[in-house]
């Protein structure tokens, strides 16, 4: 093989078997050439400018991703973390929760299915106060540090009710507003029975004091027309009775007999005292002929009467067994 140089800038002339010239292009390496200040002067701001083009890109295309726009995010839960990647918040079930810096849940906002509900727990995570919106009114709950409910307040249609709670959230005591009626009620410690009871309605007010078997004892009301005291015993029975209706005092044996009474009227005054069977016995009373004292038998009949006469006598007035044919007897007779 024969070589011909053509041109040794460009061309290389390489004869083959055949005699036909091939040219192949070669590469003469050059030397080495200095830049000029003048090519300096021009390179390297250019080269400034790129990388700050560069970067400039490079920033604006993370921002780009930090204010992406999304018209959807489907996802079970998102957290938020800090710093130090301790979850802030999250967003989960209808649930927005925010935490403590020691992991424990902080507040927690929502649905639960019949109404908007907020929770603030303690430090420990355990509820302290909760605001509830169910379909029959809005609700407060707050609680002790165990989580037990503590108070409860609350309005429904009905009316607006406060309720609260001894540890273990036994009922201790309860306000409730229902129509036309107020009402306060105290229950004993074990939160099973009720211990007082006061209310007030449009006829007037009344406070009640209950046994241990929630057996009313005592009873104070007060109507538009009359105010009474009334006692009762063990099973719940009326002891006494004391009325401001015209004044009233009566008391009662344990089968609810009348025993004793007193009463004061328009009239005149009585004492009457009643047997075993609820028929009276004695009457003592007086009237605008003067004071009477009258006693019956075990019928009911009349059996003795001292009384004043109408010209202002004494008189005694004696009864056969059935109440009839008095004998009569008067200072006028001597």
């Amino acid at each position: 093989m024969t070589i011909y140089c053509v041109n040794l800038k460009k061309m290389v002339a390489v004869r083959a078997r055949n005699n036909t010239p091939v040219f192949v292009r070669i590469r003469l390496k050059k030397e080495a050439k200095k830049m000029s200040r003048f090519e300096r002067l021009i390179i390297y701001p250019l080269l400034v400018l790129c990388l700050g083009y560069l970067l400039r890109g490079e920033i604006a295309g993370i921002n780009a991703q930090k204010r992406q726009v999304s018209e959807k995010i489907v996802a079970r839960e998102i957290v938020i973390v800090d710093e130090k990647g301790e979850r802030t918040v999250a967003l989960k079930a209808g649930f927005v929760v925010t935490y403590n810096s020691n992991g424990t849940i902080a507040t927690s906002i929502g649905s639960a299915g019949d109404g908007g509900v907020v929770v603030a727990f303690n430090n420990a995570g355990t509820p302290g106060s909760a605001l509830a919106a169910p379909s029959k009114g809005g609700m407060i709950y707050t609680c002790n540090s165990k989580g037990e409910q503590g108070t409860l307040m609350g309005t429904t249609q009905e009316g607006g009710e406060i309720v609260t709670y001894r540890p273990g959230e036994i009922p201790a005591t309860t306000i409730k507003s229902i129509d036309d009626s107020n009402m306060v009620v105290t229950f004993s410690p074990n939160g099973t029975t009720v211990g007082t009871s006061m209310s007030t309605n449009s006829k007037g007010g009344e406070i009640l004091a209950y046994t241990p078997k929630e057996v009313v004892g005592i009873a104070l009301v007060s109507t538009n027309d009359v105010s009474s005291i009334t006692t009762h015993g063990p099973t719940g029975v009326l002891g006494t009775i004391t009325s401001s209706g015209g004044g009233e005092v009566s008391t009662y044996s344990p089968t609810l007999v009348m025993g004793t009474t007193m009463k004061s009227t328009p009239s005149g005054n009585i004492v009457a005292t009643y047997g075993p069977t609820g028929v009276m016995g004695t009457l003592i009373g007086t009237g605008g002929n003067g004071g009477e004292i009258s006693t019956y038998n075990k019928n009911g009949h009349s059996s003795v009467a001292i009384s004043t006469t109408t010209d202002g006598h004494g008189g005694l007035w004696i009864y056969n067994k059935n109440g009839e044919h008095p004998g009569f007897y008067s200072h006028s007779n001597e």
